[in-house]
């Protein structure tokens, strides 16, 4: 499902997988399946249930939230210049953040 946006948000249901780059704008998906990779400048990304095998979701203003869940494997990456990641459920996967100006929970 690849979504672009310049001025918008982006809010999804369930997807297999997910591409979706906005500029201002949110991402705000209930489930990603297999594959996440999500990125805007000026927004949030939030996933409410991640089983995907690779994932990335990076913003340079706003937070970064993501609940992994058992099914999920591999790699996932999170990161934000300027806000807070929250990632829940990770601690089996091979995972990554980065903040410049926030906190990691």
């Amino acid at each position: 499902m690849p979504v672009s946006a310049r001025n918008g948000s982006l809010q999804a249901g369930g997807v297999k997988v997910l591409e979706a780059e906005t500029h201002n704008g949110s991402v705000l998906i209930d489930t990603v399946e297999t594959e996440l990779e999500a990125s805007t400048h000026n927004g949030s990304i939030t996933v409410g249930a991640y089983n995907g095998r690779r994932g990335s979701a990076r913003t340079h203003n706003g937070d970064v939230t993501v609940s992994a869940t058992p099914a999920a494997s591999g790699k996932l990456a999170a990161g934000t210049h300027n806000g807070n990641i929250r990632v829940r459920g990770a601690g089996h996967l091979d995972l990554k953040t980065s903040t410049h100006n926030g906190r990691v929970w």
